[in-house]
């Protein structure tokens, strides 16, 4: 079997004999892109907000039912918030480069839709929102939430050592 060879300036596959692929075709690949990057970045956000509940309701439930002063109770609390702080720190890489892919692929759509009339992806610019509405977009909110868990966890470690 002969594999197509691909020139590294144009990337057609030479003697396939495909034809390169319509506007049309490359537009609604590109959108198909954003909304995958859209369900990947929520998808990520969902799975971090899960892990992080499951951990802070494994420390709530040794917090509230062990006895002070044991260490293993001690030990555990700190172990559970290191896991917790670590866990946010990590995710917060994810969310931004989630992010990032969305937005490359939002680029791409809207050069491919250039002056087309109408343009839904190059209209979605021109969408104002309020204070509280920008605050909390998906873009921020991929970095944010982790950020926020990270301080929640933080403080659950300096509540556990006190222990």
């Amino acid at each position: 079997m002969d594999e197509a060879k691909v020139p590294a300036a144009t990337g057609t596959p030479t003697g396939t004999g495909n034809a390169h692929p319509s506007l049309d075709q490359r537009y609604a690949a590109a959108v198909q892109l954003v909304v995958h990057a859209e369900n990947t970045s929520g998808m990520r956000i969902y799975n971090f907000l899960m892990g992080a509940s499951i951990t802070m309701l494994a420390w709530a439930t040794v917090f509230a039912g062990a006895q002070d002063g044991n260490c293993w109770r001690t030990g555990t609390l700190a172990l559970m918030s290191v896991a917790g702080l670590l866990l946010s720190i990590a995710w917060m890489p994810f969310g931004w480069r989630g992010r990032r892919f969305v937005d490359a692929y939002l680029d791409v759509a809207r050069e491919l839709e250039g002056g087309a009339d109408p343009a839904p992806v190059s209209r979605g610019n021109e969408i104002t929102f309020s204070l509280p509405l920008k605050i909390f977009r998906a873009r921020y909110l991929a970095v944010a939430v982790p950020l926020v868990f990270a301080g929640v966890f933080a403080t659950l470690l300096v509540v556990s050592l006190r222990q």
